[in-house]
């Protein structure tokens, strides 16, 4: 099931980080699926070099969106009528691919040798095989500027209550899956923004990591240990040990457009958060399903370009 959200009021910025591969599993391991999968990227990829569009067409999901460098979300009309050269591709000198597979859903990184440039491939499998359904690109230090929030100190439109992700989505989800995604993705900025590690180690699966071009990597062990340690020295954080439903909040961004897939066991969801200076963080995040509580396990976020 897949769906728009439009215009949401007020958002939360989460898992922004950069690039240390995340404990996954290197594409030669012996999974069944992962001959085809690997078949099928490495095809695309070479589509995209050489510039054939029949091969590429039939690789790409109906639903495909791809997120280039300038924080752009173009549709599968735009990438075959483009032909992109990808930032970075499995076939490059030196690139370090993993995979986690997740039933009717595949991940693919590939970081570069110089650890500089990062991309994320969504694959779904359909009655045909696995097709492409997003790609996200991100290059270290591409962004002129820091993307910066919106806030209440410089936008007197700007609320500082926790609204999107953290006590309201002004969204009505349409399945229990994507309700239930929802509610994990309400649940994160609680737990970084009161210090909580029990909170977030609950709904963030083990191999999380997030990835972006504008800060560091964040793997869940890393971003675990900081709560941890802000909470053994006594820091609340920002909700000052008082979350949602009447938390305090530093100046959330705003979440433009977001779209929403729901394969059951797998949610995953892309978003593009404008912020005060005109341009974009565009995000993928995905949830797994794991004893009845969905995980989030990848967030890769761009933030480039201007707002459209």
């Amino acid at each position: 099931m897949k769906h728009f959200v439009a215009k949401v009021l007020v958002g939360v910025a989460l898992c922004l980080g950069l690039l240390v591969p995340p404990a996954g599993k290197l594409l030669a391991a012996a999974d069944p699926d992962e001959p085809a999968l690997l078949q099928a990227n490495r095809a695309l990829e070479k589509a995209i070099g050489s510039g054939d569009r029949a091969p590429l067409t039939a690789l790409l999901d109906e639903d495909f969106l791809w997120t280039s460098l300038d924080g752009r979300t173009h549709s599968k009309e735009e990438m075959i009528s483009n032909l992109p050269k990808a930032v970075v591709s499995s076939a490059d000198s030196g690139a370090q691919v993993t995979e986690h597979s997740y039933g009717p859903v595949a991940l693919l990184l590939v970081h570069s040798a110089n650890g500089n440039a990062h991309t994320l491939s969504v694959y779904v499998k359909r009655s045909g095989g696995w097709r492409l359904l997003l790609m996200n690109e991100i290059a270290d230090n591409r962004v002129s500027q820091p993307w910066q929030s919106a806030g209440a100190d410089d936008d007197p439109n700007a609320t500082t209550r926790c609204v999107h992700a953290c006590q309201i989505f002004p969204f009505q989800p349409l399945t229990a899956a994507e309700n239930a995604a929802i509610f994990s993705w309400q649940n994160q900025p609680i737990a970084t923004g009161s210090n909580d590690p029990e909170r977030f180690d609950r709904f963030v699966g083990d191999e999380w990591v997030s990835y972006g071009n504008a800060g560091g990597t964040v793997t869940k062990a890393e971003e675990m240990a900081t709560l941890t340690k802000a909470r053994q020295g006594g820091d609340l954080g920002r909700f000052k040990g008082n979350p949602p439903p009447d938390p305090i909040l530093g100046n959330p961004p705003p979440v433009k457009w977001g779209r929403l897939w729901d394969f059951g066991s797998v949610v995953v969801m892309l978003d593009r958060d404008p912020a005060r200076n005109g341009t974009l963080s565009s995000s993928t995040r995905v949830w797994v399903n794991k004893a009845d509580t969905y995980q989030c396990v990848v967030a890769f976020h761009m933030s480039a370009g201007r707002d459209q």
